[in-house]
């Protein structure tokens, strides 16, 4: 008689292990799908013109933030998580600048947050815009 019920608690113990295990396996990977489709956004951003024509071309920086964000929106809003969106300008030399004549590439770092707010998932990609990368 009690053999049946250490069988019974057994199999709820073990559905109960799969149950939990499925949940973080979803979550992971809807955190892995978004970093990947943000990876893929970042690498392919529309910045041909500025790559196209490379002399003497000033870049806006409101354009280029906007460009990229409004994509990387675009492509996550389905997802239903928050995002945040860190970038900076950076020189030929790789330091630091606000300087619209000077920049040769932007880091993005995007991160996506959990319901409760905290880190899920990081990307963080460097986008050359012209010479010097």
């Amino acid at each position: 008689m009690v053999s049946w019920l250490k069988y019974l608690i057994l199999g709820l113990a073990f559905s109960g292990v799969m149950a939990i295990t499925a949940y973080y396996y979803s979550q992971h990977y809807g955190s892995l799908n978004a970093v990947t489709e943000i990876e893929t956004t970042l690498k392919t951003a529309n910045v041909g013109d500025l790559r196209d024509n490379q002399n003497n071309i000033s870049i806006s920086k409101k354009d280029v933030v906007a460009n990229l964000i409004t994509e990387i929106v675009n492509t996550q809003k389905d997802h239903g998580k928050d995002l945040r969106i860190q970038y900076v300008f950076l020189d030929v030399n790789e330091s630091i600048t606000e300087i619209e004549k000077e920049i040769t590439s932007v880091q993005f770092k995007v991160e996506i947050l959990d319901e409760k707010g905290r880190v899920a998932s990081t990307v963080e990609r460097r986008l050359g815009l012209k010479g010097g990368m």
